[in-house]
């Protein structure tokens, strides 16, 4: 036996439609998510290798994310050409001299955008250069952007040591210019004023007739030296006799401080006696004896 539902086809019908419905809306919302339908401004960065990046990584700025990284290519110069965009939500952050920035950690890697401080919008296709880069230390030298350090603390060793290896790097130029001398730099200058210093010392030592052969050769002058040299020695010899003395008479310092103490101790009992009024009271109390950690000294009578 059969049965059959009345407007079965109608409902079929209405659910599908809901079905279809409940697809699109799902298909908007992570559209809206991930910015599918927002307006996105491209440009574009060189870097030097594609180890640390990926297709898809979110550019971040002050842990928002702004945008993505669309593709990386290898230009005639081997050099990597990176594409990214930033959201029509951000395209007042991107104005001239901004930069961009690729952090690298042992947990993965990052991609963090710096605004420069400039009024002037960047237009789409223009491009920013990475912070390793030459044009973006010039950049931040001129206070053209303002880089905020990151607050992870790997990322902050990373930037840390990419911003010392960039000042080393301009130490080593700077040696190689004051060695060769091409320029007036303070290095330089400083060089040059040794170089001179040392000149004149060759050329006194050198010269036969000069002050030192004179100062050797001079009787009353070895005569000086001599005594200086003697009177040294004996101070030397008296404060060794000093020492020794000192050290020897240490048994004997260590018995007079202990017998100072004893007679600190019977003059308590004095006062303690005075104050008690023996008249009328015990007069000095008793106290237990204890054994003195001095060793006790022994009077023969002779």
């Amino acid at each position: 036996m059969k049965f059959k539902i009345k407007y079965a086809d109608q409902i079929v019908g209405i659910l599908s439609l809901l079905a279809i419905i409940a697809l699109i809306f799902i298909i908007f919302l992570i559209g809206s998510t991930q910015k599918w339908f927002v307006p996105k401004h491209n440009y574009y960065t060189v870097i030097s290798s594609a180890s640390n990046i990926s297709a898809g990584k979110s550019i971040t700025y002050k842990g928002f994310e702004i945008g993505k990284i669309r593709n990386f290519t290898l230009d005639d110069s081997d050099n990597v050409i990176v594409n990214f965009y930033i959201t029509d939500d951000y395209k007042a952050k991107a104005v001239h001299n901004s930069i961009i920035e690729i952090l690298t950690s042992p947990l993965g890697s990052s991609v963090v955008f710096y605004p420069g401080n400039s009024i002037i919008p960047l237009e789409d296709n223009s491009f920013i250069p990475e912070r390793s880069s030459a044009e973006a230390r010039a950049l931040i030298k001129q206070r053209k952007v303002s880089v905020v350090e990151q607050t992870d603390s790997i990322n902050t060793i990373l930037a840390m040591a990419t911003t010392l290896v960039g000042n080393i790097d301009t130490l080593v130029k700077q040696i190689n210019i004051a060695l060769e001398g091409k320029e007036q730099t303070p290095l330089t200058n400083t060089l040059r004023q040794v170089n001179a210093i040392l000149e004149n010392i060759n050329t006194i030592t050198a010269d036969t007739s000069g002050l030192v052969p004179k100062l050797l050769e001079d009787e009353n002058a070895k005569g000086s030296i001599a005594n200086v040299l003697l009177q040294l020695d004996t101070t030397m010899g008296d404060i060794n006799s000093i020492t020794s003395s000192v050290e020897g008479n240490m048994p004997g310092i260590s018995i007079l401080i202990s017998q100072m103490q004893t007679l600190l101790k019977q003059m308590q009992d004095v006062m303690e006696g005075l104050k008690n009024n023996p008249l009328l009271k015990n007069g000095i109390s008793e106290k237990p004896e204890k054994e003195n950690a001095a060793p006790k000294l022994r009077e023969d009578n002779f």
